[in-house]
């Protein structure tokens, strides 16, 4: 049988290891207990598991200051088991990035700035504040919560950084807040001042042959 002093069992000569709850196991590894001849834990995985939850739930400040700590020291394990979850999940990922993003409108833009232009929303807000609500190219408002191309979007040099999915803007080359619409129009001239002196010339000689000069 069972003690605390000795816990395993002896079966057809073998010495077996057995869990205070009866069961032969299966049991994790070892961590604090590495005196134990086999290496294994004292309790099987669905008791450690529940006297794990049980203490989380008791103490759950010490849970989350242990997840920080193994965060901080294992930030390459992390990213990847988030990663694999990710790739595993995608339908329920991004559903449950749609239902967050809805009850934190600011802080799904504010990681949104962050991760792609190196731009906090307290300093997306300073910018619109010292533009006047107005776009620093045609200097027509802008309307966050008007049509699509009338909001303001975010313009940056991309000589500096062309911005993909696996890298972001600096920071530092912000070059202000535009419309969408006028955002739109740059990206099509590749911000090449002369493709867009170009197309200057090219209005100006249809109006001076509409005026039939």
């Amino acid at each position: 049988m069972y003690n605390n002093t000795m816990p395993f069992v002896f079966k057809d000569g073998h010495r077996i290891r057995v869990c205070r709850c009866g069961s032969f196991g299966p049991f994790f590894a070892a961590n604090s207990s590495k005196s134990a001849s086999d290496h294994l834990d004292s309790l099987c995985k669905v008791c450690k598991l529940k006297r794990s939850a049980t203490r989380n739930k008791e103490n759950p400040e010490r849970k989350r200051a242990s997840n920080k700590r193994y965060r901080q020291a294992h930030p390459d394990r992390v990213t990847a088991h988030i990663q694999r979850w990710v790739n595993a999940n995608l339908e329920k990922h991004r559903a449950a990035d749609r239902a967050w993003a809805l009850k934190n409108p600011e802080s799904k833009q504010n990681s949104r700035l962050k991760g792609r232009y190196g731009l906090s929303l307290a300093e997306y807000g300073e910018l619109f504040k010292a533009q006047k609500g107005l776009c620093a190219l045609c200097d027509e408002p802008m309307l966050p919560g008007g049509p699509r191309t009338e909001k303001p979007s975010v313009d940056h040099d991309h000589t500096c950084c062309p911005v993909s999915k696996a890298r972001k803007a600096c920071g530092k080359c912000v070059r202000g807040l535009i419309h969408i619409r006028c955002n739109t129009g740059l990206g099509a001239f590749k911000d090449d001042m002369t493709l867009l002196q170009k197309g200057i010339n090219f209005l100006k000689r249809y109006e001076a042959k509409k005026r039939g000069l």
